[in-house]
């Protein structure tokens, strides 16, 4: 499965990184099938190629969870409905939703007579 994701380059402490079209479960450094821009997060520079990556999305290839937040913050890629809201709404969303599955019925309690034999 393709997905899209960030290929460190550069030196050992000054990591710039190319944001690449790779398979999710091989070396991104050595089998990378297409380039789509860069980032350098030492001095917030980057370039993105826009019409690749919406191009790539439309085929349903997936993004990395560091990629989606990087194209969420330089407003590449727009946040869905779902993705949109803060982790504690859907938190709490989730927990009211649980605790309405958890909670057991009330059922009526069966009234037992008891005869005693004289």
């Amino acid at each position: 499965m393709l997905t899209i994701r960030l290929k460190p380059m550069g030196r050992k402490h000054r990591k710039q990184f190319r944001v690449v079209v790779a398979e999710k479960h091989r070396s991104v450094s050595k089998f990378a099938q297409d380039i789509l821009g860069w980032y350098n997060p030492h001095n917030k520079e980057h370039s993105f190629n826009q019409e690749k990556i919406t191009q790539y999305l439309s085929y349903g290839i997936e993004m990395s969870d560091t990629v989606k937040s990087l194209f969420r913050k330089y407003g590449v890629v727009t946040p869905t409905p779902a993705e949109s809201k803060p982790k504690a709404e859907v938190q709490k969303e989730v927990s009211v939703k649980e605790t309405a599955k958890a909670a057991p019925k009330k059922t009526a309690a069966k009234k037992t007579t008891s005869k005693t034999t004289k």
